[in-house]
């Protein structure tokens, strides 16, 4: 009987102390898709190049704080922010946006670009109009 009292405890004592050893599993979690990116949060401009110019600080403050919230369903939804450009404009609007199918472009209200950087906190769409290249800058906000 005191020999199995004794292999109990020491059974109690052994897993014990390995359930307080700190765990050796190394696996990170998976990479999120760029689906996952974009449609977690919503994005806010942080700058606007056109041909490599800034052209930012002359955006209007009204717009400055506008932001675009992608769903997964397809829809983006652009918020008027706490400030209107225009009074009688809606607070939001909903359009269109869309991956190609290797996720490098992006198609947002018809506006084809090139999506050059996507993470937790920024996203770079670089498009072409007839002449000029613009380059929106976006963090989430």
């Amino acid at each position: 009987m005191k020999l199995t009292k004794g292999i109990i405890l020491i059974a109690i004592a052994f897993f014990a102390i390995a359930s307080c050893k700190e765990s050796t599993d190394d696996s990170k979690p998976a990479a999120k898709t760029k689906t996952e990116l974009i449609t977690t949060g919503s994005w806010i401009v942080s700058d606007l190049l056109m041909n490599g110019a800034s052209i930012y600080a002359f955006m209007d403050a009204c717009s400055k704080d506008d932001f675009m919230t992608f769903k997964t369903n397809g829809t983006v939804i652009t918020d008027e922010g706490a400030t209107k450009c225009a009074p009688a404009d809606p607070q939001t609007s909903s359009s269109n946006w869309s991956f190609s199918s290797d996720e490098k472009k992006i198609t947002i209200d018809g506006d084809l670009g090139d999506l050059t950087t996507l993470n937790e906190t920024d996203m770079v769409v670089t498009m072409m109009d007839s002449t000029d290249v613009i380059v929106m800058k976006l963090k989430k906000k």
